[in-house]
C-alpha cells in the first residue's frame, strides 16, 4: 500500500473507542462521537437519526432499568454498554461495513471525559 492511498482514508474513531466512550459517559456521547465519523465520510444526513436513536435509548431504558432496581451497575453502566454495543456493531455494519480507515486519536473525547469526571468529584468535595 502506498502513502497516498493510507492518506486518502477517512480518519474514524474505531469501534473500541465508541462502545467505551458510550459506557463511561452514556450512548449520547457514544453517538455524537459516531456522529463524527458519519460527518468524515459526508453521510450527514444520518446523523440526526443516531442520535435522536441514542437519546430515545437513554430515556427508555434508564425509565425502564429505575423501575425495577436502584443498583448503579443496573441503571447506568448496562444500559450505556447496551447502546454502545448496538452503535458499534449493528449501526457500524450498515453505515461502514469494511470500510478501510485510518483510527482517529481519542485524545478529545478522553479530556472531555476527565473533564466531566473531574467537575463531578470536585462538585462532590466542594458539597462535603
Amino acid at each position: 500500500m502506498t502513502e497516498d492511498t493510507y492518506e486518502e482514508r477517512p480518519k474514524l474513531y474505531n469501534q473500541a473507542t465508541i462502545l467505551i466512550f458510550s459506557i463511561l459517559l452514556s450512548t449520547i456521547f457514544g453517538g455524537i462521537i459516531y456522529s463524527q465519523n458519519l460527518s468524515e465520510i459526508d453521510n450527514r444526513k444520518q446523523i440526526a437519526p443516531v442520535v435522536g436513536f441514542c437519546v430515545i435509548w437513554n430515556i427508555v431504558l434508564f425509565k425502564l432499568a429505575h423501575r425495577y432496581t436502584d443498583n448503579f451497575v443496573l441503571t447506568f453502566l448496562l444500559p450505556n454498554m447496551m447502546g454502545g454495543l448496538v452503535l458499534s456493531i449493528f449501526f457500524w455494519k450498515h453505515h461502514f461495513g469494511d470500510l478501510d480507515f485510518r483510527a482517529r486519536n481519542v485524545w478529545i473525547p478522553l479530556a472531555i471525559l476527565l473533564l466531566i469526571y473531574g467537575l463531578f468529584v470536585g462538585l462532590r468535595f466542594l458539597g462535603n
